[in-house]
Parts: structure tokens; sequence; C-alpha cells
């Protein structure tokens, strides 16, 4: 992919599908390539709560 391309396709995701279930490999598969994504000043200190279930996503 072009980086023309990516900079056109980048989105800012303002909704979820809150019901949506993915598999564990695909959370992880996610979760390594997110890390690699770029932050300010290559700080990198981000958090990521992965919540499997209503219950916990409502504390």
């Amino acid at each position: 992919m072009e980086f023309s391309e990516v900079v056109r396709q980048r989105r800012s995701i303002k909704s979820y599908q809150s019901g949506r279930q993915i598999s564990d490999v695909e959370l992880k598969e996610l979760m390594e390539e997110v890390v690699l994504t770029p932050s300010s000043f290559n700080l990198q200190h981000w958090t990521f709560i992965a919540v499997r279930d209503n219950d916990s996503e409502k504390k």
C-alpha cells in the first residue's frame, strides 16, 4: 500500500460494535501490530484494555 493511500484511508473511530467478539488469536495479532504504530516522541505510554463481557465493560 502506498503512503498516500494509507493517509487517505485513515479515520478516527467514534463508535464501536460492542457486541462483536474476536478470537484470542485475532486479539494477539492486533496487539502485535498496534504496538508498532508511532507515538509522540516515541514515548509509547499507552494502555490497552481488552473487555470480553458486558459486566466488565460497565466497570
